[in-house]
């Protein structure tokens, strides 16, 4: 279960890199992209990534089988048209607790500063990450929710 909550951790960085230039009110990438995996031994993990206008991601990874969340902050993202690329130094904090087991942040992954290339389909409402440095990243984030 750790390892799927390291995966997602890693996977919503990768949303960071979207954003012409750290973003704009006009970027399609712009707001909250959530993915879902479920991991061996069966524990779905949730990340939220939220991609501010002024460049900023906001983290949170959470599991219908927990309590609590983790949040990692610190990060950045800029786009071209087709490539995200995202940096900065994750702070992370929680209060995510699995089977009565606290989960500690290093427990939740490193974020990697890191390149993919992306595509917006479904109205600009389906992200698509491929070929990205860290490939656990690769996926497909909705907006908003599942």
């Amino acid at each position: 279960m750790m390892r799927m909550t390291v995966l997602l951790a890693s996977a919503a960085l990768a949303v960071v890199g979207m954003g012409c230039g750290g973003g704009g009110s006009s970027n399609p990438l712009i707001g909250t992209w959530v993915a879902s995996v479920k991991g061996s031994g069966g524990v779905t993990t949730t990340t939220s990534a939220d991609l501010e206008s002024g460049g900023v991601l906001t983290l949170t990874v959470t599991s219908p089988s927990c309590t609590g969340s983790a949040t990692i902050s610190g990060l950045s993202w800029t786009s071209t048209a087709t490539t995200l690329t995202f940096s900065g130094t994750p702070a992370c904090t929680t209060s995510l607790s699995c089977d009565g087991v606290s989960i500690a942040c290093t427990e939740n992954g490193e974020a990697k500063a890191g390149v993919c290339t992306y595509a917006l389909t479904g109205g600009n409402d389906t992200l698509t990450l491929s070929g990205c440095s860290d490939a656990t990243v690769d996926g497909t984030y909705t907006r908003g929710g599942l």
